[in-house]
């Protein structure tokens, strides 16, 4: 079973080269010093794909997908599934001039005081006087998640999800009963979307809500360090674990409504911080095209009876520049999702995947035996046995 895409001529070919490994590598992982490191063609290379037997239960554990302005942290659950939000000009509050007006009178004082050898006194008063205001740069804000709520699934046998670092796709996959189900999402550059396809086969059919969250204070997970490595021992989540729309609690600022065919629409307002006001306005469109009956009510998409679904997620902000905050994001994702809508799915997908791979298919690293490169553990599994033994194929996944 593969996720990946047959590559064509189009397709850069790589250069067989050999590279030492860095002495930062070798410190890492002390076995493989003086190794060497060969990139081979795709056809002679391991599968670069992390992979796991379980959801994601902590943010920590989902895949990633980004274009380098949108991403998302897909969580690869069953019942619901979750997909975090990220638009790369979503910060707290607005432009603002940081110049301390104190700096003029401050400076020969700190002279003097260095010069009479009294640091402290010079470090706490540059620290007050010297400094931008405020003293810390904006935060980056999430921009919400999309929860789908499938209806009618009792489980999941032979679960997968995994993200194909060389197509840059992230893919999970189960069946209920005898329907088979797949889902795989990519943010594409091209099409300046983040596109999620579900299909349904085996006589399964896809009936879910999708709704959207607010942006909240987010929880990373475990990253506590108490001897053996916390972090890498993934917690995972059950096949029916489900978490709240949270409409109740949905700020004033915050406002969903259906937008055309299959559409929904979310505006919203960044938050102020450090004193700074907010300033900036997000949207998030998602159009869904496909197969059964697909109707934006109220606040969700609801979609039912279908057997191949896609939905194209575009994100914007009014962000124009560091001093201006004037651009109409509304406008924005309804020009990208709709053009992206525009486009068969297959082809966006091929796009993104020639795209992606014009960067990424650039460079290529193998270590250790040919052997160790179809280790069949989960990636998490993994991790946490590099504490006690070596594994060099999983050093050259991480450098990739």
């Amino acid at each position: 079973m593969t996720d990946t895409v047959p590559r064509t001529a189009s397709t850069p070919k790589l250069a067989r080269r050999r590279l030492l490994v860095s002495a930062g590598l070798a410190a890492a992982f002390p076995g493989l010093a003086r190794a060497t490191v060969i990139a081979e063609t795709r056809g002679d290379r391991e599968s670069l794909a992390l992979w796991y037997d379980q959801p994601a239960g902590q943010w920590l554990e989902a895949l990633p997908v980004g274009n380098g302005r949108v991403g998302a942290m897909v969580f690869g659950r069953v019942a619901q599934e979750r997909v975090q939000l990220n638009e790369d000009t979503l910060y707290a509050g607005g432009p603002y001039n940081p110049n301390n007006p104190q700096f003029h009178d401050a400076l020969p004082k700190v002279r003097a005081l260095i010069d009479q050898g009294k640091y402290k006194e010079a470090s706490d008063l540059a620290a007050v006087a010297m400094i931008g205001k405020p003293g810390t740069q904006m935060p980056f804000g999430a921009a919400g998640d999309l929860l789908l709520d499938f209806i009618g699934l009792t489980g999941a046998a032979g679960y997968r999800r995994r993200l194909d670092l060389d197509t840059a796709i992230a893919v999970t996959r189960f069946s209920n009963g005898k329907a088979q189900y797949v889902r795989e999402v990519f943010a594409s550059v091209p099409g300046q979307a983040l596109v999620m396809r579900l299909t349904a086969t085996g006589g399964g059919l896809l009936n879910f809500d999708l709704g959207y969250r607010h942006p909240a204070d987010a929880k990373y997970g475990d990253t506590r360090y108490e001897g053996a490595n916390q972090a890498a021992r993934a917690v995972g989540a059950a096949w029916d674990v489900s978490e709240p729309l949270a409409a109740g609690s949905r700020p004033a600022s915050v406002a969903i409504r259906p937008d055309g065919d299959g559409a929904l629409l979310v505006e919203g307002r960044n938050i102020a911080a450090a004193g700074i006001p907010s300033a900036l306005r997000y949207a998030v469109r998602i159009r869904a095209v496909g197969d059964g009956r697909i109707t934006a009510v109220n606040d969700q998409i609801q979609v039912r009876d279908a057997t191949a679904v896609t939905l194209l997620v575009a994100c914007a902000t009014s962000h124009v520049n560091y001093a201006d905050t004037s651009a109409d994001p509304v406008a924005k994702v309804r020009a990208h999702s709709d053009a992206a809508a525009r486009i068969p799915y297959r082809r966006l997908r091929e796009e993104h995947v020639q795209a992606h791979q014009g960067l990424f298919g650039r460079m290529s690293i193998r270590l250790g035996a040919a052997s160790a490169q179809a280790d069949p553990r989960p990636t998490h599994q993994r991790i946490a046995a590099m504490e006690t033994r070596p594994d060099p194929a999983l050093a050259a996944l991480y450098v990739q």
